[in-house]
């Protein structure tokens, strides 16, 4: 937050004196009782004369606001009892602005004058050059007002994207949208238009695939399927039924016009009334903000500690302790809503955060992670990035903003990703960098090679570099046909690499969780059935509790039979896809395990199978996918890793097969 003046920026001092000018612009023009703000300023542990330090702030404040001017100061920021009063032009806040800007789009979305509407939501979002209150959310009233500021950036974000649709521009909304989407992958109208945009450029395959992460993101996150709307224009889409039907006025002659069950013409997702704003401190010409991700409406529990954890992690590398930290765990465990939560505490506290997905379908090019990161860095960091890659003869890592499509030199790409390094590494010497890189199990080979170069400059680096791994990806699955497993085992059984294993939540965790989503007072009988049959995976226990009627279900001891009992269907078909692309004699080796029960001994299934050493290499291929475990202490002994992969072969298991299978096992006992 800082203030312009002749287009040069004007210090405001301290935290906590723009702490203060923020408690009184977020109610511009209305007096703020003295001990207000002081409860807000100290949080109820003031000063021994906190009336007397509210002056000082005061008289610096009126400097910084009019420094050639103290009348002009103290009209800008006068006392009036009980209290203090801002007396701003509220054109001259940027967030008062930018919500009359969009107000006014609406007004012309209404009448059906798309133009002047396209017009009014560029120079709205125009307005933004960071995150509100940066630095300043530790501040209850400064975070609220932040959190509803971004919420209205989306919600214009959103209506900029449906004009320009109406107005023919598809290309415009994927410019838009593709950062935001990468950023706030559950946000469904947002996704909505873009998979629109993609499919009006003829890039239908994008389309579906992003309809799949969103899909698979909401899954995990909050155990639940995409909305009817998202849902009627994937069908749409698949069935190129996704018209756009000229538009009457407004517009140019023929000027499609999507149907996306939003009418063109209105801008939904905001009444048009307006609270007060906050000011917004303007950047240096092309400079954008770092998008931040969302904190969904959902409870964090049980991962605390490795909160913790990482947040000294990367609080380690301001001090020039860079490392490579892996989260690892099951699918649904948890990593990513824990990495949402990391992203969402760093950025509080003002640290850059830059994230990255890797991707497995077809099409993507190499390094498509790392030109993801580099693309961000350089708009968010534009100076200091054309300064850090001006040391390299024809700046070689600039490929990677728009990746070639030949093949490339061993030599070129290793020159490549040396340079990238580079950059990288100068970039957190100015200012500490955190990189969150998801997936890292999906990632393209060129993107583990320079995940390890770069492993190898972290120390003594102020660079912070966080992966995920999923340790249920099939290793029967190579990545666009290379076996991959060796770069990422390399990469994660480093010495230096520190790894954190995420396991199933506690039983006192899972009962937190359950209470979250349907209310205190469940039996603890229940609890602990729900958590001996998903482990305490938190996908899991949601995809259960998403099957309830009402929430209050789960005191009717019928319904908590059958989720003891049945498999939630997303999660069912989920599975089936997995199992379906499987080797045949891996699928056969489950199968058998599947009707011996709890637990099978390798022999048994040996038996069972009338083969010996392709039946072993099956087995072993499904312990490392994590869909048998081995006993630890009863060599050659496994059980599934989760009882609904068991329950879901049983249930596609002809009965016919079923019933041999069990004679073959019963003839061996």
């Amino acid at each position: 937050m800082t203030r312009r003046r002749g287009g040069r920026e004007t210090p405001l001092g301290p935290p906590r004196h723009r702490a203060l000018l923020g408690l009184l612009l977020i109610r511009l023009g209305h007096v703020v009782p003295t001990d207000q703000l002081a409860e807000e300023l100290w949080s109820g542990a003031p000063p021994r004369r906190p009336a007397a330090t509210l002056q000082t702030y005061v008289s610096h404040l009126r400097r910084s606001l009019a420094p050639d001017s103290p009348a002009e100061g103290a009209r800008l920021l006068r006392f009036q009892a009980p209290g203090y009063v801002l007396a701003l032009d509220p054109e001259h806040v940027d967030a008062r602005r930018f919500e009359d800007l969009v107000a006014q789009a609406r007004r012309c979305a209404d009448a059906e004058l798309l133009r002047s509407a396209y017009d009014l939501l560029t120079a709205a979002l125009g307005l933004w050059r960071g995150s509100p209150f940066l630095g300043l959310t530790s501040y209850a009233p400064l975070a609220e007002e932040s959190s509803r500021l971004e919420q209205r950036r989306l919600t214009a974000v959103e209506s900029y994207a449906e004009v320009c649709l109406a107005l023919g521009q598809p290309d415009a909304v994927v410019a838009r949208l593709g950062p935001e989407a990468r950023h706030h992958p559950m946000r469904e109208r947002l996704i909505g238009h873009l998979m629109t945009a993609l499919y009006e450029l003829g890039r239908q395959a994008e389309a579906l695939q992003l309809y799949e992460r969103t899909r698979a993101c909401l899954a995990e996150e909050l155990g639940v399927d995409v909305g009817a709307e998202l849902q009627r224009v994937h069908t749409r889409i698949l069935r190129h039924e996704l018209t756009v039907p000229p538009h009457a006025r407004g517009t140019e002659a023929g000027a499609p016009v999507a149907h996306l069950g939003h009418p063109v013409g209105h801008l939904s997702g905001d009444d048009g009334s307006r609270d007060s704003a906050v000011g917004r401190s303007p950047a240096p010409p092309g400079e954008v903000p770092t998008v931040t991700r969302p904190r969904e409406a959902r409870s964090f529990v049980g991962r605390e500690r490795e909160l913790a954890a990482l947040l000294r992690l990367t609080g380690d590398a301001l001090h020039g302790a860079g490392h490579l930290t892996a989260v690892v765990g099951d699918m649904g465990v948890g990593k990513t809503q824990l990495i949402a939560e990391l992203v969402a505490r760093l950025q509080e506290m003002g640290q850059e955060v830059v994230c990255a997905q890797s991707y497995a379908g077809e099409g993507v090019p190499a390094h498509w992670m790392w030109s993801q990161i580099l693309r961000q860095l350089a708009l968010s960091r534009p100076e200091s990035f054309r300064e850090a890659t001006a040391s390299h003869a024809g700046s070689p890592h600039l490929p990677l903003l728009e990746p070639p499509s030949g093949p490339q030199s061993s030599q070129t790409r290793f020159l490549l990703q040396d340079a990238v390094c580079v950059t990288l590494t100068a970039l957190s010497s100015e200012r500490p960098l955190v990189l969150v890189l998801e997936n890292l199990h999906l990632a393209d080979g060129p993107s583990l090679d320079l995940l390890r170069l770069l492993r190898a400059r972290l120390h003594g680096s102020r660079l912070s570099v966080l992966v995920t791994v999923s340790d249920s990806y099939s290793h029967e699955e190579p990545v666009r046909g290379e076996d991959l497993s060796g770069k990422l085992s390399d990469i994660l059984g480093d010495p230096g690499t520190r790894t954190m294993r995420l396991e199933g939540l506690s039983e006192q965790a899972t009962e937190d969780l359950i209470a979250a989503q349907v209310g205190a007072g469940v039996d603890i009988r229940v609890v602990r059935a729900l958590h001996r049959r998903t482990l305490g995976n938190p996908y899991l226990l949601l995809q259960l509790l998403s099957m309830l009627g009402t929430t209050k279900s789960l005191h009717d001891h019928g319904v908590v039979r059958a989720l003891l009992t049945e498999v939630p269907p997303d999660l069912r078909k989920r599975l089936s896809r997995r199992l379906a692309a499987l080797p045949a004699r891996t699928r056969r080796v489950l199968e058998v395990c599947a009707v011996l029960g709890a637990e099978a001994d390798l022999g048994t299934v040996k038996a069972v199978m009338e083969e010996g050493e392709h039946t072993a290499a099956a087995v072993d291929s499904a312990v490392r996918g994590h869909l048998l475990t081995a006993s630890a202490q009863r060599p050659g002994v496994f059980s599934f890793a989760s009882v609904f992969i068991q329950e879901t072969l049983l249930g596609e298991l002809d009965p016919d097969d079923r019933s041999r299978l069990h004679a073959r096992a019963a003839q061996l006992r």
